[in-house]
């Protein structure tokens, strides 16, 4: 195992991953997208010494309801749903209800995934992932249910190979890293 670094910032969390994978530096088909919210910093960082494209991508959380950091599973904004079938296992709920409760946070969250597009996207389409090697990266996980879901849907968008960066920045600015906030 490595040891931890902590980094300053986001984006210097970026320039500090770009020295791990530049080998992909001016890599043809090959684009970095960041997980938003905080994977957007690390994600322009790692492109821009990189020198290659950078796009978003929406994933979002479906909560406990007990614990709102620790999630059930995901959804993004290409409909890809991921649970996590280990947590679900130990949740104490009756079946139906547990059911009901990640119906109505899939369709919470499939909302606030188009609204996000558009806050960080716009007009602007997802690029074409087919056939290219794409770098994802957040700023951090704690359960990792929305980076599997990224990932599942990149792979189901035609992505040819798929790397992931996470890394982890000290939580002395104040900020959250999970969270963003």
């Amino acid at each position: 195992m490595q040891d931890v670094k902590h980094f300053r910032s986001r984006a210097h969390a970026g320039v500090e991953l770009a020295r791990k994978l530049g080998d992909y530096g001016d890599a043809v088909n090959t684009i970095v997208v960041g997980l938003a919210r905080g994977g957007v910093p690390v994600a322009v960082a790692l492109s821009e010494e990189l020198n290659l494209p950078c796009s978003v991508f929406i994933s979002r959380k479906i909560s406990k309801p007990e614990d709102r950091r620790c999630a059930l599973g995901a959804v993004t904004e290409t409909g890809v749903v991921y649970l996590d079938q280990a947590v679900l296992r130990t949740e104490p709920w009756l079946s139906r209800a547990l059911r009901r409760y990640i119906d109505e946070e899939l369709w919470l969250r499939k909302n606030d995934a188009v609204w996000r597009c558009t806050y960080y996207r716009g007009a602007q389409p997802l690029p074409d992932f087919r056939d290219q090697t794409i770098i994802t990266v957040d700023d951090g996980t704690f359960t990792g249910a929305t980076f599997v879901a990224a990932l599942q849907s990149l792979r189901k968008l035609g992505a040819r190979r798929l790397i992931g960066g996470l890394p982890i920045y000290g939580t002395s600015l104040g900020t959250n890293p999970t969270t963003g906030g």
